[in-house]
């Protein structure tokens, strides 16, 4: 099967569309298929590169607008976007693995269409302005046109919103293409925390100088993945990852714990990505209350931790309350670990995408 991969996401390397983008690519080559991208016109050098280890030369065409906030902006793009799926209708599949509400109008645009699979992984209502709108005038149009688009959520609660604003077409519960290396033998004592994944304001950027210092003062080494090529320092328990790493999952496992930093109000529907590796490694981690990754991951309870405040003090009691009971934790991690692998992951993602294509 020809299959046209197309991201609004693909930017840059940091975020989780190139990772999870990438990962698919490589498993449907894998499997025989062959594969195409499409990226924003100003997609950096290093994601091209990225894919062309896979022998994928990325189509840059088309103008990012992720946010559905301006009415003209967004038309603008939609036709972009409509333009740029138009020159890719020899694919016998398109996927899109981050779905944004420009994407589900320009589908309904384009006159012939394949087969498509989009993963949405917030609420509509909450990409934008207009992003609720935009979703279900899109949702609308392949209703009434029956194109053959199959819509999925990355959690049961962003795909109940999502449902919301669909006009009847149904959100399916789909696999989170996510995942990786799985921690082997995790010691008896906690000792490294590790702060992965895009860091920015709404992920306590600003707190995180402070509680690093705290941290390596109270006896652990911290391990922070620098996506902003900013200084942290310069102390012997402290390692600082630059820029990107090939294999994120790979410098998780090295972690006794993972912090996921996140102000509640941007994660209240939305699920963690650094999370989710973690979940899929078997390490204790720690998230927001009130959030959609505590509320996800709930169940597992003693293998996480919950802070009630995005403050140095909050995390750090957290951070502490695990390693008080490493024991326990890492044994529910392992057992959280078995049941993500055994429900999720990309292969498991790639399986149900090419069902639902039809083989």
């Amino acid at each position: 099967m020809r299959v046209h991969i197309h991201d609004d996401g693909l930017r840059f390397r940091n975020g989780h569309s190139f990772d999870c983008d990438h990962a698919i690519a490589s498993r449907l080559i894998e499997l025989g298929h062959d594969v195409e991208v499409s990226a924003p016109h100003d997609a950096r050098p290093d994601v091209h590169q990225g894919f062309r280890n896979l022998g994928i030369t990325v189509r840059a065409h088309y103008t990012h607008n992720a946010r559905a906030d301006s009415g003209p902006d967004n038309e603008k793009a939609i036709l972009t976007l409509a333009a740029s799926l138009r020159e890719t209708t020899s694919a016998e599949a398109w996927l899109f693995p981050t779905l944004t509400p420009q994407q589900v109008v320009a589908y309904s645009l384009v006159e012939t269409v394949p087969r498509m699979l989009g993963l949405t992984h917030i609420d509509p209502g909450d990409m934008g302005r207009f992003g609720g709108q935009l979703w279900s005038n899109g949702c609308h149009r392949i209703h009434e046109r029956k194109l053959p688009a199959v819509l999925g959520a990355i959690d049961p609660v962003v795909g109940a919103f999502t449902q919301s604003w669909s006009c009847g077409l149904p959100v399916h519960d789909l696999p989170v293409p996510l995942g990786g290396d799985v921690r082997k033998s995790p010691p008896k004592k906690a000792r490294v925390v590790g702060f992965f994944g895009h860091q920015r304001d709404e992920r306590g950027l600003a707190m995180l100088p402070g509680l690093v210092h705290e941290l390596i003062g109270r006896g652990y080494e911290v391990v922070v993945h620098d996506t902003t090529a900013r200084s942290r320092g310069d102390h012997p328990n402290l390692r600082v990852i630059p820029r990107f790493v090939d294999d994120l999952a790979g410098e998780m496992v090295r972690c006794d714990i993972v912090v996921c930093l996140m102000d509640r109000r941007y994660y209240r529907h939305r699920l963690s990505g650094i999370a989710c590796f973690a979940a899929a490694a078997g390490i204790p981690f720690a998230v927001a209350a009130g959030g959609l990754p505590a509320v996800r991951f709930g169940r597992w309870s003693d293998a996480i931790g919950v802070y009630s405040e995005l403050t140095v003090q909050d995390v750090t009691k957290t951070v502490d309350a695990l390693a008080s009971n490493y024991s326990a934790a890492t044994a529910r991690a392992a057992e959280m670990s078995a049941h993500w692998h055994a429900n999720h992951g990309v292969h498991a993602f790639v399986d149900g995408f090419i069902d639902a294509m039809g083989g």
